[in-house]
């Protein structure tokens, strides 16, 4: 499993944008092994440096599955949504981490 970890800022007045974005990207997820994890928004507290406002974590099955998403999203355009709408953008990949067999382990 691949989790894809986005942290960002909405730009005031262009809410609709990334609403839209967002709206254009659920289709390009069908036939991908990719689900959306979590959302959330106004961290309750920083702990520290600055908070982005909002966070998105999705899963991939296989990094194979988030490049397809991305080459969708390019070929569709859609990209440029989510860059107009958003600022201090942090978009990060993991590896899936079985904590419990790694604290058994040791």
């Amino acid at each position: 499993m691949i989790y894809a970890v986005n942290l960002f800022d909405l730009v005031e007045g262009r809410e609709d944008e990334y609403r839209s974005y967002m709206k254009a990207t659920a289709p390009l997820l069908e036939g991908l092994d990719a689900e959306p994890v979590l959302s959330a928004h106004r961290p309750i507290r920083s702990l520290h440096g600055e908070a982005r406002q909002y966070v998105v974590v999705m899963k991939f099955g296989s990094i194979a599955d988030f490049e397809t998403m991305m080459e969708r999203q390019k070929a569709a355009d859609v990209g440029r949504l989510r860059e107009d709408a958003t600022t201090h953008y942090i978009w990060t990949l993991y590896e899936e981490w079985d904590v419990g067999s790694w604290l058994s382990s040791g």
